[in-house]
């Protein structure tokens, strides 16, 4: 394989990584997708959106009270885990169309600040996960659902 071909590849297959990551925003197609089988993670996916809603902002609480420690990345990873979560109960919500628009734009911006950060350790990194996290947890407040 040529070197040319070889750069056009790598870029192909880092280009479709890119879209993975960030098609996952949701909107009404995502909604009307069946559930996915259920794969494995650290947490384990909640039994219903008001249960994740719930989940994610125990974590949120747990954060506010307890603060960051020098090294977050584990309470960051959950707060991560359990916001994919939720946009998986929400792609499956019968909801209205467009009613976690919102919602969904936040954790896009959350998972790209997880996914981009340098160090959880470092509080540089932080703001790009805890900032969308937070806006979350108040629009989450704001509109509650059953």
């Amino acid at each position: 394989m040529g070197r040319q071909q070889w750069g056009k590849t790598a870029v192909g297959v880092m280009l479709a990584a890119a879209v993975m990551v960030t098609s996952g925003c949701g909107g009404e197609a995502e909604a009307k997708k069946p559930a996915a089988s259920a794969s494995p993670s650290v947490t384990p996916i909640a039994p219903t959106l008001a249960e994740a809603v719930r989940n994610y902002q125990d974590d949120m609480r747990d954060l506010s009270v307890q603060g960051c420690p020098e090294d977050c990345g584990a309470e960051l990873s959950e707060v991560y885990n359990n916001a994919l979560s939720l946009r998986k109960w929400m792609n499956v919500s019968e909801a209205v169309p467009g009613t976690f628009t919102e919602a969904y734009r936040l954790i896009t911006e959350l998972q790209k600040g997880y996914i981009l950060r340098a160090d959880m350790s470092e509080e540089a990194g932080r703001p790009l996960v805890l900032g969308p996290a937070r806006e979350l947890n108040t629009w989450l407040t704001e509109h509650p659902v059953e």
